[in-house]
């Protein structure tokens, strides 16, 4: 599963007072989101190009891990790593869907956060944001596997 992620390292808000941020269901469909996103335009492109700014998202990646990524690197489509990378992307994409279909209740519904000790629904119930970063997702995660 991918990592819960929250707002910023310094938030204390838990969704009902001031004892300290939780992971947002929002904010970890974002991360899902821009996996999915950044895999559909290299795919669209044709090419993945790894520059200083983008070395360290792909350094994580199984592809790279433990052989390093120069920058300046240009991958295309042609080349069997390009498939390959767009499938760790996408594997990606899907850990942090898994992480936040952890924390949904049986009922499927979403909060606004996920306490971070019990992973629990907290804060706002049903909040749109969620559903709508969900949605926003997996329309993502189908663009890319056409």
């Amino acid at each position: 599963m991918g990592t819960a992620i929250g707002r910023y390292p310094e938030d204390v808000y838990d969704g009902v007072g001031f004892s300290g941020g939780n992971p947002w269901y929002l904010a970890t469909l974002a991360f899902a989101e821009l996996n999915y996103h950044a895999a559909y335009e290299f795919k669209q492109s044709g090419q993945i190009a790894i520059t200083e700014k983008n070395r360290i998202f792909f350094e994580r990646l199984p592809t790279f891990q433990g052989k390093g990524v120069n920058a300046g690197t240009v991958i295309h489509k042609q080349d069997p790593q390009f498939q390959s990378v767009i499938s760790d992307m996408i594997a990606s994409g899907d850990s942090y869907i898994e992480r936040v279909k952890f924390h949904m209740p049986a009922d499927g519904s979403m909060a606004e956060q996920f306490e971070r000790t019990s992973g629990y629904a907290r804060g706002a119930k049903d909040l749109t944001w969620s559903y709508k970063s969900f949605l926003s997702a997996i329309e993502k995660r189908r663009l890319v596997a056409q």
